[in-house]
Parts: C-alpha cells; sequence; structure tokens
C-alpha cells in the first residue's frame, strides 16, 4: 500500500480514536453526575423525614 493510500485511513483512524475518547468521558461524566444525584437524593430523603415532612 502506498503512503497516499495509508494516509486517509490513518486520518479516519484518528478521528474514530478522538470520537471515542469524547464519548468514554462523556459517559464518565453521565456516570458521575447519576452518582452525585442519588446521593443527594438519599441525603434529601432523610433530611425530609428527620422534619418530619
Amino acid at each position: 500500500m502506498k503512503m497516499e493510500e495509508m494516509k486517509p485511513q490513518m486520518t479516519q483512524m484518528d478521528a474514530d480514536s478522538g470520537i471515542q475518547k469524547i464519548l468514554c468521558a462523556n459517559l464518565r461524566n453521565l456516570r458521575l453526575n447519576h452518582s452525585l444525584a442519588r446521593a443527594m437524593d438519599k441525603t434529601l430523603r432523610k433530611v425530609l423525614e428527620e422534619i418530619g415532612v
């Protein structure tokens, strides 16, 4: 395979790698946000129970 033919494939691989990194970062953020929301929900329920609401 000539270098000219390899270049578009390498560019596509670089783009795919970039997209994978962005997707992984977004999934990590979603998991973190979900974990924080669950923790806040538990805390809020506990406070509401303590004040009798």
